[in-house]
């Protein structure tokens, strides 16, 4: 996911004045509404790697989970998720006392219902493809982000993101299209049109939560990360916990954990990683911004991916190398776009303090 595009401005080839003075007042004030988006790169580091650790090792866990003889249940694994979500950020909000806002806890309700369906059609797509499958295609939500940005919060990008994108995205379709461990062809159309509806979801997901987080310029309302969290999982809670009974999930889920007592703790130890990495997500879109936080979270997912051939042994071959190798080229153009723009917005900067 993850990485540092914070409120991008896409440089036209041959800009007017009056343009240049909107794009430069707008990054001022993007710049005067989240100095740190700027100069808190430490704190950028950090979250980043709490993002890389936890879900690294959430997806080794969900692996290993899902290799168990006998375990098919994406609903239940889900509701599991949701409700550590639930509860975690509960204790947060009544150890640190932090007061909520005063918005109607409904609206949190169509975001839930996002977030369920994307997570219930990812990881039902394990019984029809393979992990990296489901990791790769899960990474190209990030021009589809980027898309949804600009629709909902009126982003625009530099000339480098866009590019880094397509580079991840190709290089990530390379990957899945290279992948030899399929049931049959189609099983495996049938398994990325799942991960197709659960990638266009998530392109919303945090431009939404971005909303929530009064993370964007002119806004004058804030809500905590740990309030978006609580109620968008409680209200995925309401969502599941029928759903997993209806379909005849909840029960035999049950009783597979009190037959095989170390699924119970291999979902204890998942439930603390994906609160540990949903908590330093969401704090990305809070400081930085949702496609930030979609960049962060496409670069570790390649770091995944070689772990999930090391620890799960699959067959590689040269579309897996030369694919990997466009998705690298991709981080590094993702690299040069964040210098780009840390050098616009302190140019920007220091243009409107001398304005001033």
């Amino acid at each position: 996911m993850s990485a540092v595009q914070t409120h991008g401005r896409d440089v036209e080839s041959q800009p007017s004045v009056s343009s240049s003075a909107s794009a430069a007042s707008t990054d001022s004030n993007a710049i005067k509404d989240n100095p740190t988006q700027v100069f808190n790169t430490p704190k950028l580091l950090l979250l980043s790697g709490t993002v890389y650790i936890s879900f690294l090792l959430h997806d080794y866990l969900q692996e290993r989970i899902w290799r168990l003889p006998g375990f098919n249940f994406p609903q239940m694994m889900t509701l599991f998720e949701f409700f550590s979500c639930t509860i975690f950020p509960f204790v947060e909000i009544v150890t640190q006392n932090t007061a909520l806002s005063r918005g109607n806890p409904v609206r949190f309700a169509a975001l839930s219902l996002l977030v369920v369906t994307s997570m219930v059609l990812g990881t039902a797509s394990l019984a029809y493809v393979s992990f990296p499958i489901k990791v790769v295609a899960k990474s190209t939500k990030l021009l589809p982000t980027m898309a949804a940005g600009t629709l909902l919060l009126g982003r625009r990008f530099l000339s480098w993101h866009y590019l880094a994108a397509a580079c991840l995205c190709l290089g990530l379709a390379g990957f899945a299209s290279s992948d030899p461990h399929t049931s049959g062809a189609g099983s495996t159309c049938f398994g990325i049109s799942l991960l197709g509806v659960s990638v266009c979801l998530d392109a919303f997901t945090p431009n939404i939560q971005q909303r929530f987080l009064g993370n964007f310029p002119g806004s004058d309302k804030r809500t905590s990360e740990a309030e978006v969290m609580m109620f968008t999982n409680l209200f995925g809670c309401f969502l599941l916990v029928p759903s997993s009974f209806f379909t005849g999930e909840l029960v035999p889920a049950l009783d597979f954990m009190i037959e095989t007592p170390k699924t119970a703790v291999y979902l204890s130890v998942l439930a603390v990683t994906t609160y540990t990495g949903v908590s330093a997500y969401m704090r990305l879109i809070s400081n930085y911004s949702g496609v930030t936080a979609a960049v962060v979270t496409t670069s570790r997912k390649v770091v995944t991916i070689v772990l999930s051939f090391v620890f799960f042994p699959k067959g590689a071959n040269w579309g897996h190398v030369m694919s990997g190798a466009v998705v690298l080229l991709g981080v590094v153009f993702n690299d040069v776009a964040r210098r780009a723009e840390r050098q616009q917005m302190k140019a920007c900067m220091k243009s409107t303090l001398e304005h001033h």
